[in-house]
């Protein structure tokens, strides 16, 4: 059973009038935007049995702090929608909503996905869990942010950005374009993989991980820099190896972007 709590922190929304597309040599007056803004803030309870939380928020970015209560869910919605009066843009600020749905392994929580296709919707979230839990963080998505898990982060970020700070879990991060930086420790059995079409890879470990590496690039450039390796495959297009007595495993390929692979 998930039980939910949830308020808004502000009474009334804040009404901004938006002119666009005005210049002194217009003949005509452009239509006007009403926006109306409103911070939601709530909290999901669920079985602590749940292991894995599924994420998928279209509407904007997504920040993911590992900090929080086991079987507990804290959440900030920052909303915003854009209509041509004030009464709609306030009445569709309750369209951009968490939905969730409780599997038996998996908690599914989406940020609803509004009809309306002549109104501009944002919705920014973030969520402070508990940070051993599994988190995927699917398409559509505007990008994220994810900071002290200690569990398996899955994520694909499309042409969004994807940061992941302060991680001691196992990675496995795609993009088409986005960027991907990382900084993680990973212990025996983990991994980081990293794929991009033409995004830069960043990752960065310390200096005394042990693990085995393969960095490729098509049309890109790669850099290794403050880790000991021992080579196997050392050139422009491909970096194979092992730094330190392995155990780990971190694969990192952008077809077109630059890979890095740092130690600290």
């Amino acid at each position: 059973m998930i039980y939910q709590f949830a308020q808004k922190s502000f009474g009334i929304a804040v009404f901004i009038l938006l002119l666009s597309g005005c210049d002194s040599g217009s003949t005509t007056n452009p239509p006007a935007t009403f926006q109306a803004e409103e911070r939601f803030i709530g909290n999901l309870s669920y079985p602590a049995s749940v292991g894995k939380l599924v994420v998928g928020n279209p509407h904007g970015f997504t920040n993911v702090s590992g900090l929080g209560t086991m079987a507990r869910i804290d959440y900030v919605i920052d909303r915003r929608v854009q209509a041509s009066s004030f009464d709609l843009a306030t009445q569709e600020l309750d369209s951009i909503f968490l939905t969730h749905t409780l599997a038996p392994d998996s908690l599914v929580c989406l940020v609803s996905t509004p009809f309306r296709t002549d109104i501009d919707y944002e919705g920014n979230l973030a969520m402070e869990i508990f940070g051993e839990t599994d988190l995927v963080v699917r398409e559509p998505n505007q990008g994220l942010r994810a900071s002290w898990i200690t569990g398996t982060l899955t994520s694909n970020c499309g042409d969004f950005s994807t940061e992941i700070d302060q991680h001691q879990g196992s990675v496995r991060a795609t993009s088409r374009k986005g960027p991907i930086t990382a900084t993680l420790s990973l212990g025996i059995g983990g991994f980081c993989y990293c794929f991009s079409d033409s995004g830069d890879i960043t990752v960065r470990i310390p200096m005394g991980t042990s693990a085995d590496i393969s960095l490729k690039t098509e049309s890109g450039s790669l850099s290794l820099s403050n880790l000991s390796l021992v080579p196997e495959v050392e050139t422009t297009r491909e970096i194979r190896g092992r730094i330190g007595s392995g155990g780990a495993t971190i694969t990192l390929e952008s077809r077109g972007g630059k890979v890095t692979l740092e130690g600290f």
